[in-house]
Order: C-alpha cells, then sequence, then structure tokens
C-alpha cells in the first residue's frame, strides 16, 4: 500500500480499546451472555491443551471445535489467551472495526473514490447502524471484516492476488458466519478482474479451512437429518 492509503479515519475505532481504563466494555445483544463465555471457555480449554471438541454443558454435549462461531481456530480471538475478559472483547472488537474501516476505504478507493469519498466510507464502515448492530453478534462483524479484503485481493492483477485471496477467504471463515461468508464469496466472483485466478484463490482458502468446514457440514447434516 501507498503512504496515502493511511490518511483515513480507519484508527477511530481502535480507541475504544481504552474504554475498559474507564471501566467500560461493549455489553450490545449477545455479547455478555453469549460470545464472552463462550470465547472464555475456548480459550480456557485451549490454555489447558485440552482438545475443544464437545461442550458438554449444553444438552448431552453440542459440537463445539465443528461451530465455527466459537472462532477456535481464529487468530484474532486468540487474545483471550493473552488478556482478561473485558480487555479481550473490547480489543477484537476494536481491531474489526478498524480492519473493516480501512478495507472499505480501500475498496472506495479501487473503484475510484475521491479522498474525501474514501473517508465517508471509512466512517460509515464503522458507524453505520447495521455494522453496529453486528458488533452483538461477533461472528457476523469478524466475518464482515474480511469481505472488503476479499473483494480486493480479487481486483489485483498481479501475483499477491491469489494468496491474499486465499487468506482473506480462510479468515472469513473462521470469523464464525457461514451464510455472510458464502455471499461474499459469490461477491468475489462477480467482481474479480480474473476468475479463474479468483476461483483458485477461493479453493485454496477453502483448503486451509477445510479442517473446520468438513466437520461443519457433517455437523449441519447430522442435524438436519
Amino acid at each position: 500500500m501507498r503512504k496515502a492509503d493511511f490518511v483515513g479515519l480507519w484508527w477511530v475505532p481502535l480507541l475504544l480499546i481504552l474504554a475498559p481504563l474507564l471501566g467500560w466494555m461493549p455489553a450490545h445483544r449477545d455479547l455478555i451472555d453469549f460470545f464472552a463465555p463462550m470465547r472464555g471457555l475456548t480459550a480456557e480449554l485451549l490454555g489447558a491443551g485440552v482438545g475443544p471438541w464437545i461442550n458438554l454443558a449444553n444438552g448431552c454435549g453440542e459440537a463445539w471445535f465443528a461451530n465455527p462461531e466459537t472462532a477456535v481456530l481464529y487468530p484474532p480471538a486468540w487474545l483471550h489467551l493473552l488478556l482478561p475478559g473485558p480487555w479481550a472483547l473490547t480489543a477484537e472488537i476494536a481491531l474489526h472495526l478498524a480492519l473493516l474501516s480501512l478495507g472499505a476505504g480501500l475498496v472506495a478507493r479501487e473503484l475510484g473514490a475521491s479522498r474525501d469519498g474514501r473517508r465517508v466510507a471509512e466512517v460509515a464502515a464503522w458507524s453505520a447502524g447495521p455494522v453496529l448492530v453486528t458488533v452483538g453478534v461477533l461472528n457476523n462483524l469478524e466475518t464482515l471484516t474480511w469481505l472488503p479484503w476479499m473483494v480486493l485481493a480479487a481486483r489485483l492483477e498481479d501475483r499477491r492476488s491469489v494468496p491474499f485471496l486465499a487468506a482473506a477467504t480462510a479468515l472469513g471463515w473462521l470469523g464464525g458466519e457461514p451464510q455472510v461468508w458464502a455471499m461474499g464469496v459469490c461477491l468475489v466472483v462477480v467482481v474479480a478482474r480474473r476468475r479463474a485466478e479468483a476461483l483458485i484463490g477461493i479453493s485454496l482458502g477453502v483448503a486451509v479451512i477445510a479442517v473446520q468446514l468438513v466437520p461443519f457440514l457433517a455437523w449441519v447434516a447430522e442435524v438436519a437429518a
């Protein structure tokens, strides 16, 4: 990226990281009673070296590793291994809002927007109502974050496109919302400059996440049966 890429307002959401200093933390929708305990249990199991395969606390056992919402394999969620719960959750949200904002701004530039247009896109990406709603449904926010990066990768016309798209595709899935991820994959195929390379990049990304995708599909088939 050129130096000019770093003149926008994508960094503003990162100020949220300081909220725990004031005794605050996000508490919107499902964060406190669903995602915070889920992140805490996943971190506890990983920290103890225990394979987080099944959650025995729910019913007769519920899939854990196969459920992408648990973010077992999602690197940003590993902040919960290093930080206290409120700090980790706040930092996780702030990081994704900033990445979403930066990605939206870069997509706007790719589509020919002016500097002011790009800044509008960046601000909208972390302040629009539909985005703020996803903060309380963390897997939606985290998968949504990678969609502009998938688009950017598909628009590249050099050798970076395939590995960049593979990485963004994998991270989008691991963020935990399969439906949003699937829509992103379809969007990439539509907007790609080189569709064959885009399909290769997506395929490589799917190969990376197959270790969780295959158990997920088996779990869904079992529940649907």
